[in-house]
């Protein structure tokens, strides 16, 4: 999935300072983007985008809830593709 450029430009002094930004997954209707470190840079809480279509983009570093969120949005990507690839099976068994 292609990083939108509201979350890049909102991200750009991490973006400048090494971070790269990775796709976690969907919470709530929001797509969720996490801040990604070089190995070795102290980072301490996970810093995470979501956006919307039309919605502004919220950061979130300290809060308790970051963790959740993360959770959350992996096991949803998780189930759609576990849904995508079971709905290919089925299309190709009844071909």
């Amino acid at each position: 999935m292609r990083t939108l450029q509201a979350v890049k430009d909102e991200a750009q002094f991490f973006l400048e300072e090494g971070a790269k930004l990775y796709h976690i997954g969907e919470y709530n209707g929001y797509e969720v983007y996490e801040v990604g470190f070089p190995d070795g840079i102290p980072t301490g809480y996970p810093i995470i985008y979501l956006y919307k279509e039309g919605k502004p983009v919220f950061e979130f570093q300290y809060e308790v809830d970051v963790f959740e969120i993360m959770r959350i949005a992996a096991k949803n990507t998780r189930e759609r593709r576990k849904a995508a690839r079971l709905a290919k099976e089925q299309s190709n068994q009844t071909k």
